[in-house]
């Protein structure tokens, strides 16, 4: 049983969820909500706000009976050791495309806005060297530095917001009508597959203290995020206009370099760069560390720390070979990862409360 010093709370938890979003929102969210909805995608996060809700009072039914259990430890007592092998295996699987998926994003990134004649390999090599050696410290350590990363990401995107003010049109974002009602929920599913990475928090929840607090702190994160993401929205889609924002592949980017403070922070997208790399850090750091956790359970590991530097190099050669090129990158974010997300976030979650009622195990 580890001690209180050992766990984080689950208020830092979320905390840790929220910033991790920081950076896949960002370059994801505006340009598919903007797509499906137009004008009106700034309203998708109300509808995402039902899916991260129904996601909270799921977890919270889970560890109402299973307060000191980890989320294998639930799937395992549902559906059986075998079975629940394979699932926890296909999680890894799915973990593992997203962790590739973000080390090439975030390397694309810094390569297209800082320094486009780079290699992107060593941005890959200095991202995964970070992690691993901050992983070594566990996870007390990376969550109160998420601490202060998500205050930062927060007081830097605030400023942001207020700066980009004079170029948001209130023409970009209207009109509304009854008929935006279907295109706001077929943009809501884009952003819901984005917050289904909340399920990642519980596969070290045996380490999380404080999990009484689900429904209560879960449904604060949840207000949070949909407060953030319709500002988001707001930023770009009434600064860009609905048509360049989902055509863009970084509307917020492109928002923020048309934002000039009294003529001499003409540079301000460098600020924007900066609240990338080191939310990057925080998502590549919590998927990394989950793998492990899920790794230590299925083989009755007693220290994972052995694993951290063959997986590193795993994880750069799969992040240099996902994809020839951003545009395939960009593809297969849309047609695989997002619907891998509802599927591991959010169906597999349902099936297996439905599965733990009928067995009452739950």
């Amino acid at each position: 049983m580890l001690s209180h010093q050992e766990k984080i709370s689950f208020r830092q938890a979320v905390i840790l969820f929220i910033t991790l979003l920081y950076s896949p929102a960002i370059r994801f969210f505006p340009t598919q909500a903007a797509a499906e909805a137009k004008q009106a995608g700034w309203l998708t996060p109300l509808v995402s706000f039902v899916f991260l809700l129904l996601l909270v009072l799921v977890f919270h039914s889970f560890y109402k009976k299973h307060r000191d259990a980890s989320w294998m430890d639930i799937i395992c007592k549902i559906t059986g050791k075998y079975l629940g092998s394979v699932i926890l295996s296909a999680y890894i699987g799915w973990l593992v495309i997203l962790l590739v998926l973000y080390t090439r994003y975030y390397a694309i990134r810094i390569n297209t806005a800082i320094a486009p004649a780079s290699d992107i390999s060593f941005f890959i090599i200095v991202m995964l060297v970070l992690v691993a050696v901050v992983l070594r410290y566990g996870l007390v350590v990376f969550a109160r530095m998420g601490e202060i990363i998500a205050l930062l990401l927060l007081i830097g995107f605030a400023l942001l917001f207020v700066f980009s003010t004079k170029n948001i049109s209130i023409d970009n974002l209207t009109p509304i009508s009854r008929l935006d009602i279907l295109p706001v929920i077929k943009g809501s599913y884009y952003l819901a597959g984005l917050w289904a990475y909340f399920v990642v928090l519980f596969f070290f929840s045996d380490k999380i203290k404080y999990k009484e607090a689900i429904k209560n702190i879960g449904i604060k994160g949840a207000v949070f995020l949909t407060v953030m993401h319709i500002l988001l929205s707001v930023m770009t889609i009434g600064s860009l206009g609905y048509s360049v924002t989902a055509r863009s592949s970084l509307p917020f980017y492109m928002t923020v370099k048309n934002i000039t403070v009294l003529r001499a922070l003409d540079r301000i997208e460098a600020l924007a760069v900066t609240q990338w790399i080191i939310a990057d850090f925080i998502l590549i750091i919590v998927f990394f560390y989950s793998i492990l956790c899920i790794i230590k359970y299925l083989f009755k590991l007693s220290d994972t720390k052995f694993l951290i530097g063959i997986l590193t190099i795993l994880m750069y050669i799969l992040s240099l070979y996902i994809a020839k090129s951003q545009f395939e990158l960009e593809e297969f974010s849309v047609m695989v990862a997002i619907h891998l997300n509802i599927l591991f976030g959010f169906i597999i979650p349902v099936l297996l409360l439905i599965a733990g009622k009928i067995r009452q195990q739950l």
